[in-house]
């Protein structure tokens, strides 16, 4: 019990940090106040449900943020251990496996419990707007606090199971996404069983479970409890089933603990990986002269052979997202397929780009060879560029996935640059949005020094933060010239805290080389 308050305290000082509890719980307070005074202001507010719509668009910005958190700070209890090489001292001081698992994940779910209770007194202001019931507000708070705890009992199992907290993203990932086609997915099964003309009682039985998913997953429930005619148990099966599924994922991690941490820590490729990378001939090879870019290039986003790799996924996943166009429907546009490519293309850059951003400096700092980088012959600007300029060479297949996209339908471009400049106020917050993905990675690059992978959802929570605010600036500017010139200032605000970013991430690694 004495090991497993000492992990818990010392997850609590080293995870959370002041920076990272404080600037939440401030950001989403902030969040919930703007949205409420924007939906206050609005011209219609009297009308139709008003403490309805600022209750949805609170809870919806909750769902958003604790699965954005979910991903960067919950799967990471475990590997940072790993790669630390801390597992071991704490498994040969006599910390028990159920111990430590218990204070690395419990304080990272009870830090996000008290992120989500700390807002239900601004909730609850919802009510007297009118249009919401206690019951409703209630409902939400424990969906989204049961929706917590199964995220991080999974969390958990990816974190255990991976060797580097890179691979345990990857899988949360996936797993969220795959999450949220979950509800699609099952009326596609509804239809197939139909299409290929089951028996009438295996069809009856797929329905059921088919429906009893879709009740059990977090949209649907969220969904049902923001209807007016809401009068369900608060406790329903939602609750129980990821509260369930949350004690399952954790037990599994317990029982596989000893099998995943007793594993030899070679992450070089496999056998057959080696022997394919000879032969292709895809081998790293002599350090050319831009050594860090060659060393970023290979050992960062894995080299030529992960090229190969992106490319295949690149084409695997359009042809999933292509194929139940062609057999329901037998047929299949080029302008489809180019969409595909486009939007996957996009996706999987900003995902990898992401990654990277977190990577810049977090790794180096974590490996112990920032100082070594600092005593190459080259400035602090020349090495953080030459690192960047490196991961950026592994996004080669998506650039090559966009321009492929757009060669096969040359007329998606067209039509993007005709209504990108048909008018001024869609140019600017084109920019708009462009600084503030710009804004987002360098945010990342920057926070990873402190907090490493929580740089994700702190990054996201500020410039969530700040956009609504802007939203609200642009609802009231009046007249189209004025909001288009508002856009204009908020992009070069935009560029002028990257610039700003750009300068303490180089003071950040002044301050990191000499430790």
């Amino acid at each position: 019990m004495r090991s497993i308050v000492a992990l818990f305290v010392r997850s609590l000082r080293q995870d959370s940090r002041l920076l990272f509890s404080h600037l939440m719980r401030g950001g989403l307070v902030v969040m919930l106040v703007v949205i409420l005074h924007s939906f206050i202001s609005e011209p219609g507010f009297r009308f139709s449900a008003p403490g309805l719509r600022v209750f949805t668009a609170i809870i919806w910005v909750n769902f958003m943020f604790i699965s954005v958190a979910a991903i960067g700070y919950f799967a990471t209890s475990v590997t940072e251990e790993k790669e630390e090489d801390t597992l071991g001292l704490l498994r040969m001081a006599g910390v028990s496996p159920l111990a430590l698992l218990l204070g690395k994940s419990v304080s990272r779910l009870w830090l996000a419990l008290v992120l989500i209770c700390v807002q239900f007194p601004f909730a609850l202001l919802a009510i007297t707007l009118g249009g919401v019931t206690l019951r409703q507000v209630t409902a939400s708070y424990v969906a989204l606090g049961a929706y917590t705890f199964f995220l991080s009992g999974l969390a958990t199992l990816c974190s255990v199971a991976s060797k580097r907290s890179m691979k345990a993203v990857v899988y949360m990932v996936v797993v969220s996404v795959a999450l949220g086609f979950l509800p699609s997915l099952t009326d596609a099964v509804d239809d197939l069983v139909v299409y290929l003309e089951w028996p009438a009682d295996r069809i009856e039985s797929v329905e059921w479970f088919t429906a009893w998913v879709r009740r059990t997953s977090i949209s649907a429930r969220l969904q049902g409890v923001m209807t007016i005619t809401f009068d369900e148990p608060i406790f329903e099966e939602h609750f129980i089933a990821s509260v369930v599924a949350g004690l399952f994922f954790f037990i599994m991690a317990w029982l596989l603990f000893d099998f995943f941490a007793d594993r030899h820590t070679d992450n070089s490729a496999s056998g057959l990986g080696r022997s394919l990378k000879k032969k292709l001939r895809l081998t790293p090879g002599r350090v050319p002269g831009a050594a860090i870019v060659w060393k970023d290039f290979h050992f960062g986003t894995g080299g030529y052979w992960a090229w190969i790799m992106r490319a295949i996924l690149l084409a695997a996943a359009t042809a999933a997202f292509a194929f139940p166009q062609w057999y329901y429907y037998e047929s299949l546009r080029i302008r489809d397929v180019a969409g595909l490519l486009v939007g996957l293309s996009l996706f999987f850059a900003f995902i990898e780009a992401t990654i990277h951003s977190i990577r810049l400096l977090s790794d180096e700092h974590a490996a112990k060879t920032l100082s070594i980088l600092a005593m190459m012959p080259w400035s602090a600007p020349r090495t953080i560029y030459s690192k960047l300029f490196g991961s950026l060479c592994g996004l080669a297949p998506w650039f090559v996935g966009l321009v492929v996209g757009i060669s096969l339908y040359p007329d998606m471009l067209d039509d993007f640059l005709e209504n990108l400049f048909r008018d001024p106020e869609g140019f600017f917050a084109f920019c708009f949005l462009v600084s503030l993905l710009g804004v987002f990675l360098h945010l990342n690059a920057f926070l990873a020094s402190y907090v490493k992978w929580a740089a994700v959802p702190v990054s996201f929570g500020i410039l969530l933060a700040f956009n609504m605010c802007c939203m609200f600036t642009l609802a009231s500017g009046g007249s189209r010239d004025t909001v288009s010139a508002m856009l204009f200032i908020l992009s070069a605000m935009g560029v002028a805290a990257m610039a700003t970013l750009q300068l303490a991430i180089g003071q950040r690694f002044h301050d990191l080389k000499g430790q």
